[in-house]
């Protein structure tokens, strides 16, 4: 297993961006590297907070699509027999 510390800037950048941190997230964390490890986990858990709050939000319109398609696998009589 790769150490955090054996990666060089660019495969860090390169990390950072595939886990769609935004520049100004990737430019402190870069400038903290050299600071403090535990300064450097409060931004990645930052950038993984604002991710989570994403997937949620989306996650509740697909719900929904899931629940209509369900409803419209059901077909036709099961619909009829639920006004019923």
């Amino acid at each position: 297993m790769v150490n955090f510390d054996d990666l060089d800037e660019r495969a860090i950048i390169q990390t950072l961006q595939d886990a769609h941190c935004d520049e100004a997230a990737i430019e402190r964390f870069l400038q903290l590297r050299a600071a403090r490890q535990w300064e450097e986990a409060r931004v990645l858990a930052k950038q993984r907070c604002q991710l989570v709050c994403a997937l949620h939000a989306a996650q509740k319109p697909i719900d929904i699509l899931d629940h209509l398609l369900h409803l419209l696998k059901k077909g036709p009589i099961a619909r009829s027999q639920q006004k019923q």
